[in-house]
This record gives structure tokens, C-alpha cells and sequence, in this order.
């Protein structure tokens, strides 16, 4: 098992070489009756392959489970082996050359979502994933479009983590391209210095350092 979020769980798995999808891919699966947010989130990513920073949509299926008594829905995906984004910078931020590639990669897949007018949502280390492409080098894609929705205008409610969403995302509620934006300059921060760009705190702190409270910002020395 690779982990297990809000919207399924996720898992390894390898076929035969021979067949398609390819013999090794990751699979986010759920019960049926609760694949909804999946079954969404596959619309979405083959709305959107074929950029090279976002993680392949490989297909879907439902199968049997174990004891026969359960059908479960998988959504098939590309795997990345190289872990986190969150994995790499954790041990004190990274290298300015390498910031510089991974931001510009996030970028390209940023502006891939925006231009099909879907904001990601929850951008943010974890979700950016590193796919081995040589020694010691990575392609770098944004994963996880389990909250990703088209852009709107009008006001909502906030979704996503909270030590990366703007300020018009709490005080309005607002889901613009703009939103992955601040986000991706959140996770720049933590590539820099290894450690969030927020100083973490009670979540009714946070909101107010985010949402304009501007007498309890308190953001962390990035150099």
C-alpha cells in the first residue's frame, strides 16, 4: 500500500509486461458506492493528459474484492517512484538549481490545468511527485486531483490545506487560477528552507494570519 487519503486508498500493483496499462502502475481505489469523488477525479485527469508535469491517467475498472462479497472501483495511475516533493526538501530545502527546474516543471503542468479552466485546489509538496527519468534526475508532476474543480467566479466555500491557500480562498471562498499560484509560491518557500512557509499553529490561527489578520502574521525566515 502506497497510502490513504479523504478519497481513497492507494496501492502498487504490476501485470503482465505484455499488456496495458503498462506492467507497473499506481491504483487509487474505493467501495462503489463511495467511488464517487474518484470517478470524478478520472473525468478530470483525461480531460487533461498529455502533459508531461501532470501524472497519467492510465484507465479505470471495477473488480471483485478478496471475499467476493464487495466491488471496488480502481482508478489506474502512472507511479512515481521517487517519491514526494515533500520527501526531498524535508531535510533542509534543496539546492537552488534543482528549485529552479521543479518550480518551472510545476509551472508548465499549472498552466496546462489552467488553460483547460480547472484550478488544482490543493497544491501543495505532497502532491507533486517525482518520476525517475535518468541517474539521480526526476520529471517532476503534479498529482491528486481529487478536489480540482472548474474555475468559478462566484463565492464559496474553502476547500484544500490550509498552509497553502490564498487569502481570497478564506475570505471568499474563490476557486481562480491564481489560487494554485500563491500555493505553488507556498511550496517555492518550503523548497528553500525545508519547512512550510506558514509557522504552524491552531487551525483558527492560521486562518487568521492567511486571511488578512495581519496582526498575527508571523511567517518563518526563509533565508
Amino acid at each position: 500500500m502506497l497510502g490513504k487519503g479523504s478519497f481513497g486508498t492507494f496501492m502498487a500493483t504490476s501485470r503482465n509486461p505484455d499488456s496495458f496499462p503498462p506492467p507497473e502502475m499506481a491504483v487509487k481505489f474505493a467501495p462503489v458506492q463511495f467511488s464517487h469523488t474518484l470517478r470524478s477525479e478520472k473525468e478530470i485527469m483525461s480531460n487533461l493528459n498529455g502533459c508531461p508535469n501532470l501524472i497519467q491517467c492510465l484507465g479505470e475498472e471495477t473488480t471483485v474484492g478478496g471475499d467476493g462479497s464487495a466491488l471496488f472501483y480502481n482508478l489506474m495511475l502512472e507511479l512515481a517512484t521517487g517519491g514526494t516533493l515533500s520527501d526531498r526538501s524535508s531535510s533542509g530545502g534543496l539546492p537552488e538549481p534543482e528549485m529552479r527546474s521543479h518550480t518551472r516543471s510545476i509551472l508548465v503542468g499549472l498552466d496546462h490545468i489552467h488553460s483547460h479552466a480547472y484550478v488544482h485546489c490543493d497544491i501543495k509538496p505532497d502532491n507533486i511527485l517525482l518520476v525517475p527519468d535518468g541517474e539521480n534526475s526526476f520529471t517532476v508532476k503534479i498529482s491528486d486531483f481529487g478536489l480540482a474543480k472548474r474555475e468559478t467566479v462566484g463565492p464559496g466555500k474553502w476547500q484544500g490545506t490550509l498552509m497553502y491557500l490564498p487569502p481570497k480562498a478564506i475570505t471568499k471562498g474563490l476557486q481562480e487560477a491564481a489560487w494554485d499560484v500563491w500555493a505553488e509560491g507556498c511550496v517555492v518557500g518550503e523548497m528553500l528552507t525545508g519547512r512550510p512557509l506558514w509557522k504552524p499553529g491552531k487551525e483558527e490561527e492560521i486562518l487568521r494570519r492567511i486571511g488578512g489578520d495581519w496582526e498575527y502574521l508571523r511567517i518563518q525566515k526563509c533565508v
